[in-house]
């Protein structure tokens, strides 16, 4: 368990390492172009460059968090929306309840890719352990895994 969670760290430190804030001058201008396109009232914004090149912007709007995804060409990739436990489908609620007992839901996103069709990620968790559930635009159960 120690080796497993030492794995976890290492990875999550080398993911952070390779992403990093930057200033919206150091966007390429089909990035900047896409954004503003996309939603030109918010002048707000915090940018992070990952490490497989694409650009992530995170605002507020509408008390809601925002993350969008573009890749350096200005394609959208994805837009992640935070969302309250309280506005979750009953059933992903139930899946939860069922499958992992003892659970609790720390966070919720819905995440919309390019085809259109929304997909839930719940991160659960007990004790010290948590991982995130992935569910489709039907609230069926997908995967688990850290994403």
């Amino acid at each position: 368990m120690k080796t497993l969670l030492l794995i976890l760290v290492t990875l999550l430190s080398i993911n952070y390492a390779y992403s990093q804030r930057i200033k919206e001058s150091e966007l390429p201008a089909p990035v900047k172009a896409k954004f503003q396109a996309l939603h030109p009232d918010i002048k707000n914004v915090s940018w992070i460059k990952h490490k497989n090149g694409d650009y992530e912007a995170e605002f507020t709007q509408n008390k809601s968090e925002y993350g969008v995804s573009i890749d350096s060409l200005g394609t959208l990739k994805e837009t992640e929306k935070d969302m309250k436990v309280s506005d979750l489908s009953k059933e992903i609620h139930d899946y939860i309840v069922k499958n992992h007992p003892g659970y609790t839901i720390t966070e919720v996103a819905q995440i919309t890719y390019t085809d259109g069709k929304p997909v839930y990620e719940v991160e659960i968790t007990k004790g010290k352990e948590s991982f995130d559930l992935l569910f489709d635009s039907s609230f069926k159960y997908v995967k688990k895994g850290h994403f």
